[in-house]
Order: C-alpha cells, then structure tokens, then sequence
C-alpha cells in the first residue's frame, strides 16, 4: 500500500477548503469538524448549493480512486491476474487498502483546518473534540468506502465514465431529494414511512445534524434538528452495505473475463 500520492491529495484539497470554504480565523476545532460533517445546514432547498460545495472534496476522492479497482482490469490485466491465484482475497485485500486510502485522505483534509485553526487562535482540544473527529473519520471513511467502490464496480461492468456518472448522479440526486425533505417536514409530523426514507438516504447518514449519539459529549455538538437519528444506525446501515458491495464486487471480479482490449485509454 503506498499512501503518500493520498496523503498529498488530502492536504491540497484541505487547504483549497481552508482558502475557500470556511474562515478559520472564526471557528474553534469543533466547529470546524460540524462544519465537515454537514451540520449547520437546513433541510431546504436554498441550502442546495452550500451541500454541493462541502460535498467537493469527497467528489474528489470519488473520482481520483474510481479506477483504484478498475484499472487493473484494464492495464496488461492477462498479465496481472495470471500471477493472482484467489481473485476475490485479491478484491477484499484492495477494499481494505481503498478504505484506509479515503481514511488518510479524510484526515489530512481534517488536520489541514484544525492546524490552520491552531495557528490563528489557542487551540481547544478535549476529549470531547476527539470523540467528534473520531465519529466523523468513520462515518466519512465508510461513506467514501462505499461509494468508491460502487464506482469501481459499475467501471469494471461498463467503464470508468460510466462509473463516476452513475454513482455520483444518484448521489446528487440524493442531495435534491433531501433539500426538499424540510418543506415536507415542516407541514406535518413525520410519519414512520418518511422517518424510514430519510435514513435510507445516503446523504442524510452523513449530515450530523439529523444525528443523535448515545455520547453525550458528541451528541450536543451534533444534534442540531432534534432528529430521532442515531449515528450509530448510520454505521450499521454503511458497514452492511460495504459488506454487501464487497460481495457483489467479489462475484463480479471471480466471472468477469479478462479484458484484452482496453475500453478506455486510461493514460
């Protein structure tokens, strides 16, 4: 696993956020992990544009590591797979490298903000900041597991392009449907139906603030909308489908024949 390409990767996307997203020179560590994690956004659709914009950097690792899976199928992939005698050991082995990729990437963006916080203001670290990063990094590691993955599937299947369009199309559209959830919220009490749709979104799992925490010391940095949505139902909801795409992904990867003539030039 070589890691220092993601390690670059995430300190230019963090300081590109830093320049352009947030200012620092305003907001505490834990502010800025609320800020990662989506909190301080209503459920409107005047909000569209300021989710689409701290969404970016996930977009980033999506398309950087799309073909992270994918490419080996296209590159001397005869050559390749002639030396690999357990393909689906060879695809778990390459979801856990992918996973702990979009980990390092999430904590170098993080570690960009909280340093340049630290460099304007006296830094407030407690446990309760380190319990708050803690739930981002797995949440946001998992998300980004996911949806990676899904990408490397859909390319593997058709190709790169279809892949990144696929998936993140459905993720944008997961973005509208949840920016016109709070018209709808608004009007009457949520019903068990809507509660049900609203924690199959995918992006609603992500947005903190829907969220409550049986820690008490995260649950009031989190729980901002006074949402009956436990985290910890978003990492069993992420965890069993990572394990049901790394099945998919892993039947897949055993029948798929070889490709002899690349479909794309991947440069």
């Amino acid at each position: 696993m070589k890691f220092g390409k993601t390690v670059i990767i995430g300190i230019i996307a963090g300081l590109i956020g830093v320049i352009g997203g947030v200012n620092i020179e305003n907001i505490n560590i834990a502010q800025y992990i609320r800020y990662l994690s989506l909190v301080g956004i209503g459920l409107y659709k005047e909000y569209v544009g300021e989710v689409f914009l701290r969404f970016m950097p996930l977009l980033v690792f999506n398309v950087v590591y799309g073909i992270y899976i994918y490419r080996h199928f296209c590159c001397a992939s005869v050559y390749f797979f002639t030396r690999t005698d357990n393909r689906i050991k060879w695809f778990i082995k390459e979801v856990v490298s992918l996973s702990v990729h979009a980990f390092i990437y999430l904590l170098m963006y993080a570690l960009c903000g909280i340093i340049a916080i630290c460099l304007f203001s006296k830094p407030q670290f407690s446990k309760e900041v380190v319990y708050l990063l803690g739930y981002y990094l797995l949440v946001y590691t998992l998300f980004l597991s996911i949806t990676t993955l899904a990408i490397n599937i859909v390319s593997i299947l058709f190709n790169s392009s279809v892949g990144v369009l696929t998936c993140e199309s459905v993720l944008f559209f997961a973005i509208t449907i949840l920016m016109f959830w709070g018209e709808r919220y608004e009007k009457t009490h949520i019903k068990k139906i809507d509660l049900f749709t609203l924690r199959l979104n995918p992006i609603a799992n992500i947005m903190f603030a829907l969220h409550t925490c049986k820690n008490k010391s995260v649950n009031k940095y989190i729980n901002e909308l006074n949402n009956s949505f436990p985290i910890e139902f978003t990492i069993a909801y992420f965890t069993a489908v990572l394990v049901l795409f790394v099945i998919i992904g892993s039947i897949i990867v055993h029948k798929k024949e070889f490709i002899v003539n690349d479909m794309e030039d991947l440069g």
